[in-house]
């Protein structure tokens, strides 16, 4: 199997494991306090991986359910309006009052969210403009989701975002498991201070651990800059194969409107000339080869929403695959990936 869809969901590496003596953490005896402990813990060795010295770190379920939950929490408390870049997962767009484009909105008594690292291109997004049309009362959140294990965390971020968060099961960790951290600003004003305060209940200590083990191997600057310099290896080589037989590709990264920009190349947009990406990508999987394609697999069908705000047409959408690396990932997955993409032109579009 070739599985080259690292961007949708990794394998699980770090599964929760039962421990005799961790149970429910709001148990008032000594193994109740004892897992209180435990997850106190991971808050802390979360907040230190990433260097940031304030703040709350809350455990739930993945990014989107967290996501709802924090907005059915801000919404009880004010009625802020919340905008959304247009290159958003769906779980930010779907609950977004208003989207925007250019930096055309007034960012007053507002939550602004905008994504780290987008899920479908890779395109590293330098949030330090946008942050400082901030004012007292406006927030910037932050989906982390696709840069968690891939890009380190800009080294101010800590001061210009008020709220990030992840899914444990894009670096390796357990399904339904997700990360969001509040700023103490951010967490005071909409009354939030502890998982309680977004309806979610017991605490599954042994997916908060790891969660947080996944986290402190993959979130680190030696694994990340490693990985880096792989991926850019990577994709030179699928591009140059790609060049050699003869099969028109280019790679999508550059976003439409004006914000400061870098490439990572764990997650590539590759759109093709004629191409069909759901016909390639079904071709592939009956080889064994697996990726993904340019519409969300969160979305409605056929969604492209986040391809057009990258200046793609209807048609070099539906071309548009997504090759995602991961750490399992091989030259000769690669190899094996350009081969039956030329087969595949060869049997059906020659």
């Amino acid at each position: 199997m070739v599985y080259l869809d690292y961007a949708a969901t990794t394998p699980m590496k770090f599964a929760p494991v039962e421990k005799s003596e961790l149970k429910n953490s709001h148990s008032p005896h000594a193994v109740g306090i004892n897992s209180y402990k435990a997850i106190e813990q991971a808050r802390e060795d979360i907040k230190r991986a990433v260097v940031f010295k304030s703040g709350i770190v809350l455990f739930g379920g993945n990014a989107t359910s967290l996501i709802k939950l924090l907005t059915e929490a801000i919404q009880k408390e004010c009625n802020c309006l919340i905008y959304c870049s247009s290159h958003e997962h769906e779980a930010v767009y779907d609950i977004a009052d208003i989207g925007y484009v250019e930096y055309d909105f007034e960012f007053e008594k507002s939550i602004v969210c905008h994504m780290l690292m987008n899920n479908i291109t890779g395109t590293v997004f330098n949030l330090n403009e946008l942050a400082k049309l901030k004012s007292d009362n406006s927030y910037l959140f932050v989906d982390c989701t696709a840069a968690i294990g891939h890009m380190e965390f800009p080294k101010n971020f800590e001061s210009i975002c008020d709220a990030w968060v992840c899914s444990a099961h894009k670096f390796y960790g357990p399904q339904n498991s997700g990360i969001l951290w509040l700023s103490d600003r951010f967490a005071s004003q909409f009354n939030i201070k502890s998982e309680k305060d977004l309806s979610i209940g017991t605490l599954p200590v042994f997916n908060i651990l790891a969660t947080r083990d996944a986290f402190l191997k993959y979130q680190n600057s030696k694994y990340i800059q490693e990985s880096q310099e792989r991926f850019k290896n990577y994709w030179l080589i699928l591009s140059k194969l790609l060049d050699n037989y003869g099969i028109n590709h280019k790679r999508i990264s550059r976003p439409k409107y004006a914000i400061k920009w870098v490439d990572n190349y764990a997650i590539n947009a590759i759109c093709f000339e004629n191409i069909n990406a759901d016909a390639l990508a079904a071709y592939l999987s009956s080889k064994g080869i697996y990726i993904g394609v340019g519409h969300s697999a969160c979305a409605g069908d056929s969604d492209y929403r986040v391809l057009r705000n990258f200046g793609l047409t209807e048609q070099e959408a539906q071309n548009t695959i997504r090759v995602s690396f991961g750490e399992d990932t091989t030259e000769n997955d690669i190899v094996e990936l350009v081969n039956e993409i030329y087969n595949y032109k060869k049997k059906f579009l020659l």
